[in-house]
């Protein structure tokens, strides 16, 4: 939707195959890297590559997500952590990066992908409900989506 509306897009993910083919498949507006979103590093050279490709930040979506399909008793430490990095600290580090560039536009946003999850019971794991029903900072417009299973 960002690129058939004339946006500039760079997102990221792992798997390097699907995200070129999608990267292709909508045109030169639109560029895929591979990231690692739970990876610091990986998430500060995706902020750096779009501030190179394309010379400003207008927007920012946080997309990641995921739970670990069981309750928490049955969780370890690992999976955890995993969980918060994928649902929380990856959106926190991703915005840390975007801020400044943000705060350069007239009009920038911060779109943060949530899940219903995070403010209904039974959506979800307990700990992917607590990460998607995480923060954004101020003095950036901020939006959050929250989508649920749609029954036909």
């Amino acid at each position: 939707l960002f690129v058939k509306e004339g946006a500039k897009v760079m997102f990221c993910g792992r798997g390097e195959e699907v995200g070129a083919a999608i990267a292709d498949g909508l045109g030169p507006n639109c560029v895929f890297m591979r990231a690692d979103v739970t990876v610091d590093e990986d998430i500060k050279a995706v902020m750096d590559q779009t501030i190179d490709r394309w010379g400003k930040l207008d927007c920012l979506f946080n997309n990641a997500g995921g739970g670990m399909g069981c309750d928490l008793e049955k969780m370890s430490k690992e999976m955890i952590g995993r969980t918060f990095d994928l649902n929380f600290n990856s959106m926190a580090l991703a915005t840390k990066y975007a801020i400044p560039h943000l705060r350069k536009q007239q009009h920038s946003s911060i779109i943060n992908n949530s899940s219903v999850a995070a403010k209904r019971a039974g959506f979800g794991d307990a700990l992917y409900s607590a990460a998607k029903a995480a923060w954004t900072p101020s003095g950036v417009s901020r939006q959050w989506i929250s989508p649920r299973t749609v029954s036909a």
